[in-house]
């Protein structure tokens, strides 16, 4: 049943299966108390099948690890990522299909907001939440200068120029330099608000659908580029900022405009004592490319992008793993 659908009938003897590994990077300390303490001995005391929580670091350690994982052999039962970042794994047939699964999450949770890879009818990921890119700002930082929530990139840059000459104690924006996860992840969405696809492909006759062609363009890639270094005038150094960075950075008061995703800041800023933070943490869409009269219809960030698990068809106890997902 690795690749097959559903996650009960026929199952063997619980004490003849080996356990699930479970590699996720939902791993802050309520995570792992929900994991440890409830959903793990839970499913344990019902099934007899046990599970190994592996906990791994956010965005870019993470692939890094299930790469090692895959590579010698031994893929875990499950991870957790958006879609894109298993998207070769999937194409090579390393996955295996959970639309019973996600018919079990609608049932209870309601129906999906945006859909996980579908090919046939066929789902390929246990949807668990959705990631939006969005632009955060310090309100009460905006509200003492008298600044404008900025609608593009050339208004975030001049606003993070403002912030930092002033003489609050605080940078302008937090930019991200770190190799690992959001520098790739903010020059991909930075990319989609100039009209530009940021994996490199677009639309070959310009409709949503049909075949698709390589498209980076070059000029484009330069000047975003080119807005980042000035940004990184106003940043503390970018090579010390990734997600944790940015969330930590952000509750700690560091600085007063970020890229980031959903809430996430307000949230880090609220669970860290920091509730003034949290309280004027603000929320607006990315800024565009609004001086090359790139307007909303040709953003690529059409819909929020899924986050969730992935069932790994050649891992010990796929069977065992749609049963704890279940």
């Amino acid at each position: 049943d690795g690749g097959g659908d559903g996650g009960g009938g026929g199952t063997p003897d619980p004490a003849e299966l080996p356990p699930v590994h479970v590699l996720t990077d939902y791993n802050n300390e309520a995570w792992q108390t929900q994991w440890e303490d409830e959903l793990v001995p839970g499913f344990t005391d019902e099934t007899g099948i046990e599970v190994e929580m592996e906990y791994s670091g956010m965005s870019g350690s993470q692939e890094n690890r299930l790469a090692t994982l895959i590579q010698s052999g031994d893929p875990p039962g499950m991870n957790t990522s958006t879609f894109d970042q298993v998207a070769d794994l999937w194409a090579s047939d390393q996955l295996a299909e959970v639309s019973g699964l996600m018919d079990g999450v609608q049932s209870t949770c309601g129906e999906l907001i945006a859909s996980p890879l579908t090919q046939d009818d066929k789902l390929w990921q246990v949807s668990h939440g959705y990631y939006t890119s969005v632009f955060h700002y310090r309100k009460d930082v905006y509200e003492e200068l008298g600044l404008e929530v900025p609608e593009s990139i050339e208004g975030m840059i001049e606003n993070a120029r403002v912030i930092d000459e002033s003489d609050l104690d605080i940078r302008g924006y937090g930019l991200a330099g770190q190799k690992t996860g959001k520098a790739q992840d903010e020059l991909q969405s930075f990319l989609a608000n100039m009209g530009t696809s940021g994996i490199g492909v677009r639309w070959k006759d310009g409709e949503i659908g049909g075949e698709l062609e390589v498209h980076y363009p070059e000029d484009t890639v330069v000047k975003l580029l080119e807005y980042f270094q000035q940004l990184a005038e106003y940043s503390p150094d970018p090579t010390g900022i990734g997600w944790s960075g940015s969330l930590g950075g952000w509750a700690g008061g560091r600085f007063a405009q970020q890229y980031n995703l959903n809430m996430w800041p307000a949230g880090v800023a609220a669970s860290a004592g920091a509730e003034e933070i949290a309280k004027n943490t603000g929320v607006a869409p990315l800024p565009r490319w609004k001086s090359e009269g790139i307007d909303k219809s040709q953003n690529w960030q059409y819909e929020p992008t899924p986050d969730g698990h992935h069932v790994f068809a050649e891992s010990e106890n796929p069977v065992g793993t749609k049963q704890f997902l279940e």
